[in-house]
């Protein structure tokens, strides 16, 4: 039906997808573009990235796209409004700080994805795929960041060093405001993906963020996938401990513990 309304309005500035698709790849100069879509009955907007071959906010796959209408000229603001930074969509918790919530682990180009592990200290993730061929083990004698004996500045943030703009990793007392001010609640099966988690839903807003359930790292093996989540924060705690995320079904917490294993990353920033 999307085709259809599009080819028979002459006057309706959408072009077909299939003159779209061709001249995908990547522009000079360009990261991400903002496009009007339709697809599946419905009319929004999302930005393509370039970089990535993904579209960012709903991660609409070519396929999916009957039409879509390029906007030309955009700003900050507009892809503020879209609740999208440097190119990754965050959502607005209405926490007492403000802070905003990216939707996705660093690595990730979904909610429901695992995304990278890093040690905490270190800017270099992995994939749980390369963890497993050895590509990098997550013990005391690989671990590079040990000197550190701070909460981590921006160049040792893996959130900021990887997404860059005013993206951070959440510190020790954001992830508590983010357990106090929202009702956690376990899932198996996110949005039909299969993957279990925590969804934090706002007690203020009533808007939601995911935390996929994706374990650690140590040595060369991942534990925890589909039972645990573990998420670094920037506070440190010790020559050898750091604080984190720590959930599981009916519990949610901040832990600290060892520095060199593999945990994921959650962006933040400030409104």
């Amino acid at each position: 039906m999307g085709s259809q309304w599009a080819d028979n309005n002459p006057e309706c500035p959408w072009t077909r997808v299939d003159d779209f698709l061709p001249n995908f790849g990547n522009e000079a100069g360009k990261s991400e573009k903002v496009f009007v879509l339709f697809w599946n009955g419905e009319v929004d907007v999302d930005v393509f990235n370039w970089n990535t071959q993904m579209w960012v906010k709903n991660g609409a796959r070519q396929k999916d796209i009957v039409a879509w209408m390029y906007i030309p000229m955009y700003s900050e603001e507009i892809l503020q409004s879209l609740n999208i930074c440097n190119g990754l969509p965050f959502v607005d918790l209405g926490l007492p700080s403000g802070l905003l919530w990216a939707t996705c682990n660093v690595g990730a180009s979904s909610p429901e994805q695992a995304g990278l592990y890093f040690a905490w200290g270190e800017t270099t993730g992995y994939t749980a795929e390369q963890v497993a061929r050895g590509k990098r083990l997550f013990f005391q004698g690989t671990y590079g960041a040990r000197y550190i004996e701070d909460n981590l500045t921006l160049e040792q943030d893996a959130a900021h060093v990887n997404l860059g703009g005013d993206w951070r990793m959440p510190t020790k007392a954001e992830f508590q405001e983010l357990i106090d001010n929202c009702d956690a609640a376990w899932t198996s099966d996110y949005n039909g993906t299969g993957v279990a988690g925590q969804v934090f839903t706002s007690k203020t807003n009533g808007n939601s963020v995911f935390f996929p359930a994706a374990g650690y790292c140590d040595d060369s093996l991942v534990f925890g996938v589909g039972s645990s989540g573990l998420y670094w924060s920037a506070s440190w705690c010790s020559s050898s401990y750091a604080w984190y995320l720590n959930f599981h079904s009916g519990n949610q917490n901040v832990y600290n513990g060892c520095r060199f294993f593999g945990r994921q990353v959650r962006g933040v920033k400030e409104k």
